[in-house]
């Protein structure tokens, strides 16, 4: 078993290439929603530009497909 951190892996993921990856699924459309749906950081909003959501389930998901 392998287990490692790489640095950075989910901050970087590219929507766009991720999103082309997909294909025509029916769930596309979801996805890019989970992908653009921003963060707040000391209430403050920020648009989501590059990467994954963290500390979620479908995270390793996205990175996989990425």
């Amino acid at each position: 078993m392998l287990d490692a951190d790489i640095s950075k892996c989910f901050d970087r993921i590219n929507h766009d290439v991720l999103l082309q990856k997909l294909g025509k699924t029916p769930y596309k459309r979801l996805i890019k929603q989970w992908l653009k749906s921003g963060v707040f950081d000391n209430n403050q909003f920020l648009d989501t530009v590059e990467g994954t959501p963290q500390e979620g389930v479908r995270t390793p998901l996205l990175a996989n497909i990425a």
